[in-house]
């Protein structure tokens, strides 16, 4: 359990490690992000790198909502997957009131396997006095 004086919102998803239903990641994903994605599946392909990337998304929301109010939609973060650290970075839309106001600009995030699932994670830690 992350102690409340160490971070100040943790985001957690665990979703099954096969593909999203058909057209579900043209929803959420951008162009960009599915040309990533389809670079990774040639590569590993053991991975539903589309589900993981759905997973990353639902875990920086559940970080992000309770602490900003803020709805995110899935096009407005931006994520990067590192298959080899098992790592993720998603950027947040420049134009963002609660970016400015919590100062977050992106949440990076862990990611793993475990049997037939995919987990992922972030944790935000609290921000340092000035």
């Amino acid at each position: 359990m992350a102690l409340k004086r160490q971070y100040r919102a943790v985001g957690i998803d665990v979703e099954p490690n096969t593909s999203l239903p058909k057209g579900t990641l043209d929803l959420i994903a951008s162009t960009a992000e599915r040309l990533a994605l389809a670079s990774l599946e040639t590569s590993w392909p053991t991975v539903a790198w589309d589900r993981l990337l759905f997973s990353a998304k639902e875990a920086m929301f559940k970080a992000w909502f309770p602490l900003t109010g803020q709805w995110l939609d899935y096009q407005e973060r931006v994520l990067s997957i590192d298959p080899v650290t098992g790592t993720f970075t998603g950027c947040l839309p420049l134009d963002s009131e609660a970016r400015s106001r919590f100062r977050i600009s992106s949440i990076d995030g862990r990611w793993g396997i475990s049997e037939d699932r995919v987990l992922t994670a972030v944790a935000l830690e609290q921000q340092v006095s000035q």
